[in-house]
């Protein structure tokens, strides 16, 4: 840790450097990126501090060639990658400081995936993380047809801060532990053994190439990531990620489509939000990768079960209620007489119910038994 004051002045030099320097800045997008970044070498080392890397500043063509492929042919991926960085930085730093690890480990998954949670590597890694399968299952990560815990944020960057602290504890060194990570501790192991010495520089030229400029690739990420706005360049949000997200608890299966629906989104925004679905269908019973979606869209699922439980808790009982309500039928109240096609007509003459409190005129019981008479006649 540089104490405060150094940091200060060097935040002023930086400072006043890069006023100096505003042409400079403007003139790199038309002219070489890489010969601004030569005749600027004393501002990129003095930038290169401040990001306070555990590793040794050594800024040279190699770190220069990879910023120049983030600032000039990949600028536009960039912009993009600096917009979905606003949603996953949280989600990596909140990981690593669990675990007691350093911030700028966020950078990693910037060299691993290019922030993309659903790319695999042509050899079977998935992930922000680049996870392989055998890695995933000794953290506990889910690998099925159904559901890839690889492709997570959440479960997948808490299975990384985990591996990443278990090897710093084996090597005792950041640079060889970030070797092991990407090339696995058997590798770097064996090199160690073949030179005698556990040190990065005496071992790097033993480990694969992709291993070798893996560091270098982190140093030049981290630089980005934190500089890019100096060259010109923006973030850009994704729509898919950006603003307030948070959790959807639901009880029942159902199909990606059915939700978006419910709640008014694209089917699309819901698969960028969940990439660890592969069926695009939610389990009943799923408990470890929740569904997520915009706050917004969570308040209305909300209010739409209310909506439903209380209509359904409450229904039966309105409709009772309403029907007390009501007045009473007519044939309730003055007890219409019953139809007597299914009774024998000579049980019925001179038998026929008559109502209690009301008097039954004798026009009415004349007509009663006329047509008492006439059906026995039909049916003989």
């Amino acid at each position: 840790m540089k104490p405060l004051y150094l940091k200060s002045l060097m935040l002023v030099a930086c400072s006043l450097v890069s006023l100096a320097d505003t042409k400079a800045y403007d003139l790199a997008r038309e002219t070489s990126l890489a010969n601004w970044l030569d005749k600027n070498n004393l501002l990129v080392e003095t930038q290169f501090r401040l990001l306070e890397l555990p590793f040794e500043v050594d800024y040279n063509s190699e770190v220069a060639h990879y910023i120049e492929r983030y600032l000039r042919p990949g600028r536009r991926e960039t912009e993009r990658l600096m917009g979905r960085a606003a949603y996953y930085f949280p989600i990596f730093e909140e990981a690593l400081k669990k675990q007691g690890l350093p911030g700028w480990l966020k950078y990693l998954p910037i060299v691993e995936s290019g922030l993309h949670a659903g790319v695999e590597s042509p050899v079977g890694a998935v992930g922000l993380w680049q996870f392989m399968p055998a890695t995933a299952a000794f953290f506990d990560l889910r690998v099925e047809e159904r559901i890839d815990e690889r492709m997570d944020p959440h479960r997948s960057s808490q299975a990384a801060a985990k591996l990443l602290r278990h090897l710093y504890e084996e090597f005792g060194d950041w640079s060889l532990a970030l070797a092991a990570y990407n090339c696995g501790p058997a590798r770097v192991k064996k090199a160690i053994r073949q030179e005698g010495v556990a040190g990065y520089e005496a071992i790097k030229k033993r480990l694969p190439g992709q291993t070798q400029r893996y560091i270098i690739k982190l140093k030049a990420a981290a630089y980005v990531a934190n500089y890019y706005y100096l060259f010109g360049l923006k973030a850009v949000a994704d729509t898919h990620l950006n603003g307030e997200i948070t959790t959807l608890p639901i009880r029942e299966s159902m199909s990606f489509e059915a939700i978006a629906n419910r709640v008014g989104i694209s089917v699309k925004k819901l698969n960028v939000l969940n990439p660890a679905y592969l069926s695009g269908t939610f389990f009943a019973g799923e408990s470890r990768v929740p569904i997520r979606l915009p706050a917004a869209a969570a308040e209305h699922w909300e209010k739409t079960e209310q909506h439903d439980r209380r209509a359904q808790k409450q229904g039966p009982d309105i409709a009772q209620t309403r029907q007390d309500r009501l007045p009473a039928p007519h044939y309730q109240e003055y007890r219409k007489p019953l139809k007597t096609s299914h009774v024998p007509p000579f049980k019925m003459i001179g038998t026929l119910p008559q109502p209690e409190r009301l008097p039954v005129k004798e026009k009415y019981k004349k007509s009663v038994l006329v047509r008492l008479q006439r059906q026995e006649l039909r049916n003989t």
